[in-house]
This record gives C-alpha cells, sequence and structure tokens, in this order.
C-alpha cells in the first residue's frame, strides 16, 4: 500500500465523470517522485485536516515536459472526484518536480491562473508539454547550472581561501588604520581589483604600519589559474538568475 492509499482511505461522494483522464500512471517511470516524500507527506496530512480530497500541482517555468502536462491543475488524491484527474504520484519527471498543496473547491482560488478561471475545465485541458520556448530553454540553462554547479565545487575550496585572506587583511587594515580604509570590504575589493591610485596609497600606508594588502606569489599564481574558470562559472550563474528572477 503506497504512502497515498495509507493517509486516504475515506470515500467519498462522486460526481459526474469527466471525458479527460490523466495519463496512466502504470506506464510511466516508478524511478521518480514530483516532490521530496517528506514533504509531499506533510502536504497530504494538511489536506486530511482540512477534510479535502483536492491538491493544487505547483507551476513552475523551468520544468521539464513530464512536470508541464501536470502543472497548475486540481487533482483528486483518491480519484473519486471525477470531476479532477487522479493525482499523480510518479510520473518520470527529469526535473525537481512538482509539488501539491490541499485546496477546497468553492473556497480556493487558484494560485497560477486567473480566479475567474474554470478550474475543472483547466484542471481536464489535454495532458500535454505545452511550454513556451522560452520555458524549454530555461530547463537547459537549469542543466548547465546544475553542471557549473558541479564543477566549480572542486575549486570552491581553493577560492574562498583566498576570499578569507582577503577578508583577514580587510580586518586588519580597519583595526589599524580606521581612518584611511575602505568603509566596506566590497569597496575595498574594488579598488584592489582596479588597482586604483587610491588603493597604491593605501598599500603604502599599509606596510609602513606593517599590513601587507598584496598576495603572496602562491595565492598570485592560484588567481590566476581559477579566474577564468570562476568567470565562465559566473556567466552560467548569471544566466541562471535572469532566467528565473529576471535578476540583471
Amino acid at each position: 500500500m503506497g504512502l497515498f492509499d495509507k493517509l486516504f482511505k475515506k470515500e467519498l461522494n462522486t460526481v459526474k465523470p469527466q471525458n479527460q483522464t490523466a495519463p496512466k500512471q502504470d506506464s510511466v517511470q516508478k524511478s521518480s517522485v514530483p516532490l521530496n516524500e517528506e514533504v509531499q507527506e506533510i502536504n497530504l496530512k494538511n489536506a486530511e485536516k482540512l477534510e479535502t480530497d483536492l491538491v493544487e500541482a505547483s507551476y513552475f517555468n523551468g520544468c521539464c515536459g513530464e512536470c508541464a502536462k501536470y502543472r497548475g491543475r486540481w487533482f483528486s488524491i483518491s480519484g473519486n472526484d471525477k470531476r479532477f484527474p487522479k493525482m499523480p504520484v510518479n510520473y518520470g519527471c527529469t526535473c525537481s518536480g512538482i509539488d501539491f498543496s490541499p485546496v477546497i473547491f468553492g473556497v480556493s482560488e487558484p494560485t497560477w491562473c486567473d480566479e475567474s478561471t474554470d478550474m475543472i475545465a483547466y484542471s481536464n485541458r489535454p495532458f500535454v508539454d505545452d511550454r513556451t520556448e522560452e520555458e524549454k530553454s530555461i530547463i537547459d540553462i537549469d542543466k548547465r547550472n546544475a553542471e557549473a554547479d558541479e564543477m566549480w565545487s572542486k575549486y570552491e575550496k581553493r577560492w574562498n581561501a583566498i576570499r578569507e585572506y582577503d577578508h583577514k587583511q580587510y580586518d586588519k587594515l580597519v583595526e589599524i588604520l580606521p581612518d584611511i580604509a575602505p568603509k566596506s570590504y566590497s569597496g575595498y575589493m574594488r579598488m584592489k581589483k582596479n588597482n586604483t591610485k587610491n588603493y597604491q596609497k593605501l598599500l603604502t600606508e599599509a606596510i609602513i604600519n606593517g599590513i601587507n594588502l598584496d598576495y603572496t606569489d602562491e595565492i598570485k599564481r592560484e588567481i590566476e589559474q581559477l579566474t577564468p574558470i570562476h568567470n565562465e562559472y559566473a556567466k552560467v550563474k548569471a544566466e541562471y538568475m535572469k532566467a528565473h528572477y529576471n535578476y540583471k
């Protein structure tokens, strides 16, 4: 007996069936699930507390073609409410999946479409991949983002060690020369990166006071090797942020 059968055994009154039904669940990959099982169980228990058999599928742009078929719909958990398709459990998604939140018919408003939307008709729309070309490109960005994260994980410790060195030098600067130290670490790093005239003056004053702001030869070699790798990583992250959050 599956998780959903265990949580929901109560028989509900059925209504006139609709013609549209979800794809058969025995025809999809059983190794994939739409949501972390612990989170899913909490959502379903919340539905039980609300005495509702209905849940709403989440809707996000960067989903795979399988998730696109299900997103934004209302589902019947038990399958007894024939106005709505039965809630899918496993459907072979290849992205992060969708989750399901409890809703009450006649009370809840749809989250992902206009409140005037006929949710019975909308939930029974054809089960097809209705993503736009722009949405399809997002999942490719997500894939490259995951690959970039995996790649950068090999270098991140070394890069953070350089940043830690900079932080320590800046902290010394603030402690010993508070009157001439930049007001922020980010401002200090901009000066240092661009090697401005003000940074050169700061560097000279720091040396007089026993603070070496320059990098050691070893760190310089690290920076030379890691900078182009980090730039490629940052480029992919920027594309990801722009696609999902319109971040520029």
